[in-house]
């Protein structure tokens, strides 16, 4: 019965995750486009996929991703078949950099002699943010770039505004995702005295 309860409360969890991109999806096409900084609006969805991405792992971040991505598809053809394909792939990538390390996984670390922990949640976030945006602005770059349009200083400078911007975003976003989902912080289980 505890186990049954217990795969529920996972299920809640993970069952907010989608209330919470498609209101970060709102606010990035609703709110943000009105509070531009130097031309540069700042993203709201990378920093909900990152908490996504590190509170659940390899899995949810794809779907994550890919429901951004076709939401971003549908609503905002700009750049054809782009966010489908960028959104998940870089989710995906994150998440093999910055998700949860699983307790088999600590346990080997442990057995070769290394420290055996995953870093703190919160770091972790702040960088699968940065990761994930930069990821995405190489790819709109390069995209732009075969488009036939020379880059140029503008072109990356703004690139890097909304790498800051949207990694600065990420601190109030983690902080109001992380406890919706369950995992306000990380718990260390105390070794008992043998």
């Amino acid at each position: 019965m505890r186990r049954f309860i217990r795969q529920l409360i996972g299920l809640l969890r993970s069952a907010a995750m989608f209330p919470a991109l498609f209101a970060a999806y709102l606010l990035q096409v609703c709110v943000m486009p009105r509070y531009p900084v130097g031309g540069v609006t700042a993203s709201m969805v990378w920093p909900a996929i990152a908490v996504c991405t590190v509170c659940f792992g390899k899995l949810r971040a794809f779907w994550a991703g890919a429901f951004i991505g076709i939401l971003m598809e549908a609503m905002q053809p700009t750049l054809t078949l782009v966010s489908l394909v960028a959104y998940p792939a870089i989710a995906v990538l994150c998440a093999f950099l910055f998700a949860d390390k699983s307790q088999q996984k600590l346990e080997y670390e442990r057995s070769l002699g290394k420290p055996g922990r995953n870093v703190s949640p919160y770091v972790r976030t702040l960088a699968c943010a940065a990761v994930s945006v930069a990821l995405h602005e190489v790819v709109s770059l390069v995209y732009i770039a075969l488009g036939g349009t020379t880059l140029n200083a503008g072109h990356i400078g703004r690139s890097l505004l909304n790498v800051g911007m949207t990694t600065a975003l990420t601190v109030p976003v983690m902080m109001l995702l992380r406890p919706l989902f369950g995992k306000p912080h990380v718990r260390r289980r105390r070794k008992k005295a043998e």
